[in-house]
Order: structure tokens, then sequence, then C-alpha cells
């Protein structure tokens, strides 16, 4: 079995922890099943994250899941806020992670240097676990892109 990390709740009702490190455990990551996940990260009554499809293919961490709880996800051991988490499974295993670590939207107002900070602690996450080099894409509407 791999260790993916941990998710306990907080002292208040309303607020559940959620630390994420574990899914981006590379290379074991791409080894993860649905009920590993489910295991790891759903709590008792998988209550922190949401299935978007019936077979398990497609499942949501947010802080936001439900109107009155919020869930506080981590990245970097608890340096870095996450607003959403998109895991895509195929062949009964990880095959695609959409990381949000902030949405204009959801997650209210952001100091453009908190916002490059997350985004180079994460980078330099990714680039060490994948063995590859972060690429800063720009939005271009034109091109479809809309978010950096």
């Amino acid at each position: 079995m791999i260790l993916l990390g941990s998710v306990a709740v907080a002292t208040a009702e309303t607020k559940l922890k959620g630390e994420l490190d574990g899914l981006f455990a590379f290379p074991q990551t791409w080894e993860t099943t649905q009920a590993q996940i489910e295991k790891l990260y759903g709590g008792e009554k998988n209550e922190k994250i949401k299935w978007l499809t019936q077979d398990r293919t497609r499942a949501k961490f947010s802080r936001r899941l439900y109107l009155d709880a919020e869930i506080d996800l981590t990245l970097i051991e608890g340096k870095v806020p996450v607003e959403e988490v998109i895991v895509d499974f195929a062949d009964g295993k990880i095959n695609l992670i959409t990381l949000s670590i902030f949405n204009r939207g959801d997650g209210g107002t952001l100091p453009r240097q908190e916002f490059e900070r997350r985004l180079k602690l994460v980078g330099a996450m990714l680039s060490k676990g994948l063995a590859g080099k972060a690429m800063e894409i720009k939005a271009d509407k034109q091109q479809g892109l809309l978010a950096e």
C-alpha cells in the first residue's frame, strides 16, 4: 500500500483538514487506485472528496464541497493552500491531476506576491517530482487558454 498523505478532522465542526502532498508523491502517484484515494482521503463518510462520475473515474477535492463546512486543503507540508484538485483515473489508476492553487472567483482576493510565491513552490515541487522543468503558460483567450 502506498502512503498518500493524511486527512484529519480539525477541532471545529465546520473545518476539515486535507493535506494533499501524497497525491504528488511521484512516481507512486501513477499506481494509486480509486480505493486508495477513497480510503486515505475520503474520511469515514467519504466527506473530503466528491466522485464526479458514477464509475468513479473522476474525483474532486475542493475547499468548498459543502455550504456549511470548509476543507483546509494544502500542499508542501501546509505551505501552499489549494482551492481544488481534480483527479482522473484510467485503467483503475491515477492518469491526470488538475491542480488549482487559486481561483479568482472562489478564492476571493490574493496579493500578486503571494500568488507568485505559491506558484514558485508548486512549480519546484512538480519539477522535482516529475524530473522535468515547470513552464509558465500565459492565458491567451484567442488560443482558448483561459488560465495561467
